[in-house]
């Protein structure tokens, strides 16, 4: 099974019955998220929003490593970058 390609978005809803986050494709919504504690709730929808990029930043990072036995700068560097990139868009 795959998932849905493209980059995902986070947005926040407001609706009569109160604020929620929703999580959507480049042409389907993948989630709806609510919850009493509205940061938690938007720690949630970035976290989601993100995670096909961690999954491309971990396949990318085993791939470098089950192929090299010692990577060089250029490569770790290249991973650092990826891997920060999506973690801080989960996390800040």
């Amino acid at each position: 099974m795959k998932h849905t390609k493209g980059e995902w978005k986070w947005i926040n809803q407001t609706t009569q019955g109160g604020d929620y986050y929703k999580v959507t494709g480049e042409t389907v919504s993948v989630c709806n998220i609510t919850t009493r504690d509205s940061k938690q709730a938007e720690a949630n929808a970035k976290l989601i929003a993100s995670a096909p990029e961690l999954l491309e930043a971990c396949q990318y990072v085993f791939e470098m490593c089950d192929k090299l036995i010692m990577p060089n700068e250029t490569d770790l560097k290249n991973a650092s970058r990826i891997l920060i990139s999506v973690i801080n868009k989960a996390t800040l």
